[in-house]
């Protein structure tokens, strides 16, 4: 299953320039999502079988951190409760799906999970970096994430200041934060749960064209 780098369909915003993540975005844990069954899934022996009636299934080999699936929309089989989920243990899946890496199960039930929200586990303010690339050729993304993978492989900062660094919209962010803490792929470099009025977050630009030299920077190498 390839994704395409384009926008989807949804409800997307620019924070007003200046401002960060507010303190009091909406936030969401994993047992509201897939997330939580995920994980507990994750802890068991075996193979486990996860349905959801009309969406399709997943089967996820705990022991070698491998899932397969067969699902017809992911949007429609991870935006689902967790309630809409039967699971049956010991039901081996089809040899003839091909098996991934679990963290990209785990970043996909994260990036669907609730629109506008960020997963409670991730605090904004934290200086953080990216261990790798997310292989987009296989997850969902839009063309805004790009840039800011880049910056947060390369430099770590607080996701507050990369998003308004890079002009990109806030629920864009907070989906690919959510989803890349979900996978395992975020390293905290140090702790700042909440940030103080007036100062200037960590790794903020000394010059007032700065951002929009970063935003015009990687929107050139997205489009390459």
């Amino acid at each position: 299953m390839q994704y395409s780098t384009g926008d989807e369909t949804g409800p997307r915003g620019l924070t007003p320039a200046g401002q960060g993540i507010a303190t009091s975005v909406s936030r969401y844990a994993a047992g509201d999502c897939l997330l939580g069954k995920f994980r507990e899934t994750l802890k068991k022996s075996g193979t486990t079988c996860l349905e959801i009636r009309a969406q399709g299934r997943i089967w996820i080999a705990a022991d070698a951190a491998s899932y397969r699936s067969e699902i017809e929309s992911p949007f429609a089989f991870f935006s689902a409760p967790a309630s809409a989920l039967s699971i049956a243990d010991g039901q081996p899946a089809s040899p003839d799906l091909p098996a991934r890496p679990v963290d990209e199960l785990l970043y996909q039930s994260a990036w669907f999970g609730p629109a506008g929200a960020l997963l409670d586990e991730c605090q904004p303010f934290d200086v953080i970096q990216l261990r790798h690339w997310p292989n987009f050729t296989r997850l969902p993304h839009t063309r805004h994430v790009l840039p800011l993978t880049s910056l947060l492989s390369r430099r770590p900062t607080s996701l507050s200041f990369a998003y308004r660094m890079l002009r990109i919209p806030e629920v864009d962010a907070l989906r690919f934060y959510s989803a890349v803490t979900a996978a395992g792929y975020v390293r905290v470099i140090s702790s700042q749960p909440q940030a103080t009025g007036g100062e200037r977050e960590r790794g903020a630009p000394e010059g007032a064209g700065e951002g929009s030299f970063w935003s015009r920077l990687f929107e050139r190498i997205a489009g390459l």
